[in-house]
């Protein structure tokens, strides 16, 4: 008799054990998926300038690293590396980048801040003297990945890309003229909407400007891929707030990858988590653009701009970054390569 009351006990406590666990389990995804109904869109930046206007970002650079010419060439495998891990890209608009006098202080000056892209904006004149062809091959020489670097906030009006195609076609065409050893890799386009005069006219209009501009870029990544060209995008830190469908679909449709202007220090990682996770689920590339030009310029504040705060400041920042978000696809850019020289040779 006594067997069989303390059989049933047993029985009952280990049912109820059973019970509790599955309950728990139960709630667990209950809770998990009530979250994931709810998006976190993170609060940016509601006014931004143009990454062709530039921003700060200037660090202390150590009496080693100031001596620029005596730097020695990294090898693929230090690139890929990069300051505790992480790689870097360098937005360049100035033409006179390519000039051969300028050569060696750029090379110099991407060995320290492990640079393995660059996204530069070449003149027709660039093309047809030659210096495009010069700079592309000996980058590659170096294990160094260039863009053609286009942008104009009309082009924003433009629903068949025409403006825009027309510009990217001139990389097109130097292409098909070269071996792959020479070619450029794909664009960075920077098309700034937000910029123009008439954005402040009422939110019909912004939403009306938006929808053609998200199909200028579709479009022109159509031309892209048709020519098997990479196409990434600069982007504000604010459309996942104010334009999330667009940005939705610009990332899945209308992009390899988008490069976020990252601006304001005091909130990095709520400027670029949920464009992180929307890259991720379209497998899609991710760049985090740092100022680095001068508080003062363009509006810019000091809050917005790595210039005062240093390149230690930033590359910390990236790495902190790079941890959080845990995501292959991520890397980090400056904006641009004269305030970065200029930080260098401090």
């Amino acid at each position: 008799m006594h067997r069989k009351i303390i059989a049933a006990l047993i029985t009952f406590i280990f049912g109820f054990a059973i019970g509790f666990v599955f309950h728990g389990v139960w709630i667990n995804r209950e809770i998990r998926a009530r979250l994931e109904e709810q998006p976190y869109f993170p609060q940016s930046l509601t006014a931004q300038g143009a990454v062709g206007s530039g921003r700060p970002a200037v660090t202390e650079i150590s009496e080693a690293d100031r001596q620029v010419g005596e730097v020695s060439e990294l090898s693929e495998t230090d690139r890929e590396e990069g300051p505790q891990g992480k790689k870097f890209g360098l937005f360049s608009w100035n033409d006179w980048v390519l000039k051969e006098e300028e050569f060696d202080t750029l090379t110099q000056c991407m060995n320290q801040t492990h640079v393995t892209e660059v996204y530069q904006n070449f003149t027709e004149e660039n093309y047809r003297l030659g210096e495009t062809e010069e700079f592309v091959s000996r980058l590659r020489e170096r294990n160094v990945s260039v863009y053609a670097l286009l942008g104009d906030a009309q082009w924003s009006y433009e629903e068949n890309a025409g403006t825009l195609i027309k510009e990217m076609e001139a990389a097109v065409r130097y292409n098909k003229q070269q071996p792959e050893e020479k070619q450029i890799k794909g664009f960075m386009i920077d098309v700034e909407p937000y910029i123009l005069d008439e954005w402040n006219a009422d939110e019909s209009f912004r939403q009306s400007l938006m929808l053609k501009y998200l199909k200028c870029m579709e479009t022109a990544y159509t031309y892209a891929r048709k020519n098997r060209m990479e196409f990434l995008v600069c982007i504000p830190a604010f459309y996942d707030d104010a334009y999330p469908e667009v940005l939705e679909r610009l990332v899945s449709d209308g992009c390899d990858g988008i490069a976020v202007m990252n601006y304001d220090r005091a909130d990095e990682y709520g400027q670029i988590s949920a464009e992180t996770e929307l890259a991720r689920s379209h497998d899609r590339r991710i760049i985090c653009i740092y100022e680095l030009q001068d508080a003062g310029l363009h509006g810019l504040e000091e809050i917005q701009t790595y210039a005062n705060a240093g390149l230690d400041a930033l590359w910390q920042s990236a790495g902190e970054l790079k941890n959080r978000l845990d995501y292959d696809k991520l890397m980090f850019a400056y904006h641009y390569y004269l305030p970065l020289k200029n930080m260098l040779n401090k």
